[in-house]
């Protein structure tokens, strides 16, 4: 009897590499780009007399078309990402990137001639398709989860997050000063930036997802990937604390900036600078507080303690009412809250499997989207309830999320 010997091979872990995800990055800092570099002016364009380009006469007015304004883009990003993300599954992350960023282009194209026209229309019809195909985060997260193992995604997510830091850091700096120059320039510049992504995703990235044989393309997953959300006890609980945070901080960083224009007359360059203080909190949470903190916590437990240090700054920032406390408390609520969104998209990769994380993550994202859709729709509630009291609810959500993210930490032991 003749007995053989069968070779088994080995399967490499996958590996990762910044110059494999490069380009996915680049689409990631182009999303960011997109809202830091634009975010002061549009709170300009409706609350400022001085730069009224749509020449909305009624205070009334101005809040409803601000709060459309800043809805639009994530409510779009709602439904958008939570398909886009889990079609990622099926076809693939570069084809769905390129999606992204071509519809990226063509909705600040929009957004430019709304503005050279001052069309308020076609202004506002750029900006819903920019938050439709704004896609980029949750594939990027799924890319990045593709090349991960369970012991450095943390570190690598954060890799995503520190690429978001720089976009909020350059955006509204880049932003205002383009501004000072012309109303159009920041909504162009982000227009050929897309393209440019558009152009490197297609000729400089590498597909990394494992094909899914179970998931066909349907439109109807656009809100059955909810439902099977909630059926994963897991990603419902988690879903649940990380809905809460996002509307509080969405209570927080675009109502900020409403505040400092109306009460403190700040300029869109003096809110860029401020965007770009709170991004630089943001990087030192991630370079240098988070890594330490890995060796020592699990990070769940760091989400915890990350969402009751932003509780404490914005309950601060909303009953101290100077500038300068609104400086002052932004730094640690700015590390708090990025060490915080860091720890709980790593949680949601780590509930889903390898076939499904364009799913999971989507859902992340669509929450994250839905969140500040909500907080757009708040701003109307300013005239009369004040910029303050948004901010103070802000606070609660987050003291809600942390309460939450401790009960997940319960339920499902680390």
């Amino acid at each position: 009897m003749t007995i053989h010997k069968h070779t088994i091979k080995k399967v490499k872990a996958p590996k990762f590499s910044f110059k494999e995800v490069a380009p996915c990055l680049f689409a990631i800092l182009i999303d960011i780009l997109g809202f830091g570099l634009v975010a002061p002016l549009l709170i300009s364009f409706f609350t400022s007399p001085e730069t009224n380009i749509f020449q909305i006469t009624s205070p009334t007015m101005s809040y409803f078309y601000l709060g459309l304004t800043l809805a639009l883009y994530p409510l779009f990003m709602f439904f958008g990402s939570s398909f886009i993300g889990d079609l990622s599954d099926i076809i693939g992350r570069k084809k769905t990137l390129i999606l992204s960023m071509l519809g990226m282009s063509f909705g600040f194209c929009l957004m430019t001639l709304g503005i050279i026209t001052t069309c308020l229309s076609l202004f506002l019809v750029g900006r819903g398709l920019s938050g439709l195909v704004a896609a980029s985060q949750s594939v990027a997260l799924a890319t990045i989860s593709d090349l991960s193992t369970k012991s450095n995604k943390a570190i690598h997510i954060s890799y995503i997050a520190l690429i978001q830091c720089i976009g909020l850091i350059l955006g509204p700096l880049m932003g205002g000063v383009l501004g000072e120059k012309s109303f159009y320039l920041p909504f162009l510049l982000v227009m050929i930036l897309a393209l440019i992504a558009f152009f490197w995703i297609l000729f400089g990235f590498k597909e990394t997802f494992i094909k899914n044989e179970d998931k066909k393309i349907s439109f109807t997953r656009l809100f059955t990937i909810f439902i099977d959300g909630y059926n994963n006890k897991r990603v419902r609980d988690l879903s649940f604390a990380f809905l809460t945070m996002q509307i509080g901080i969405a209570l927080y960083l675009p109502i900020i900036l409403i505040l400092l224009t109306t009460e403190y007359d700040y300029t869109p360059l003096y809110l860029g600078l401020f965007n770009g203080y709170v991004g630089i909190g943001f990087a030192f949470g991630l370079l240098v507080i988070l890594p330490q903190m890995l060796k020592v916590l699990k990070i769940e437990q760091i989400v915890c303690l990350s969402l009751f240090t932003s509780f404490i700054a914005q309950f601060l920032s909303s009953i101290l009412h100077t500038d300068v406390f609104i400086w002052l408390f932004a730094f640690p609520l700015a590390i708090g809250v990025e060490m915080a969104f860091t720890g709980m998209y790593t949680s949601f990769s780590n509930a889903a499997n390898a076939k499904s994380q364009g799913w999971v993550m989507g859902i992340s994202v669509a929450l994250m989207a839905i969140s500040w859709a909500f907080a757009g729709i708040t701003t109307q509630l300013i005239p009369k309830f004040g910029v303050h009291t948004i901010i103070f609810i802000g606070c609660i959500f987050l003291g809600s999320s942390a309460l939450l993210m401790k009960k997940y930490c319960s339920n499902h032991p680390i």
